[in-house]
């Protein structure tokens, strides 16, 4: 755990707080363009907050030599997701139509990452490490 880690995991745990305020707003008011608005953007942050949080934690491993573990945290499911090129321009212009046109339905985009993209994780692999070793 480097200084630097430590600090963009709690940049990453920072920008999580915000995600019970958004949520209680949406819930006073379902089909407001301002709720689903700010979700969209505290959700959009605290991807933006873990995929440096990942990226970080890449690169210390690859500067401690630990290339395999770095190359394990590159082929989690979730961060190939986050960075196909393909799947940020859909998601991102389904995702703007949707806050145009409908923007109570923002929430199943969420709801289909949850389930499909984050849900289904690889094996853990600090334990597949100490079984490796």
């Amino acid at each position: 755990m480097t200084h630097k880690l430590f600090v963009i995991n709690a940049l990453w745990l920072f920008t999580t707080s915000f995600l019970p305020l958004a949520t209680a707003w949406i819930g006073q008011d379902l089909s407001g363009r301002g709720p689903e608005i700010f979700y969209s953007l505290v959700f959009l942050v605290w991807t933006v907050a873990f995929l440096l949080l990942i990226f970080t934690a890449i690169l210390d491993n690859q500067k401690l030599g630990r290339l395999q573990e770095a190359e394990d945290l590159r082929q989690m499911r979730i961060v190939r997701y986050l960075t196909n090129p393909f799947a940020i321009i859909s998601q991102g212009l389904a995702w703007l139509l949707i806050l145009i046109f409908a923007p109570q339905f923002q929430l199943v985009i969420m709801v289909w990452q949850i389930l499909f993209i984050a849900g289904r994780t690889n094996v853990d692999i600090d334990r597949q490490h100490s079984l490796n070793r």
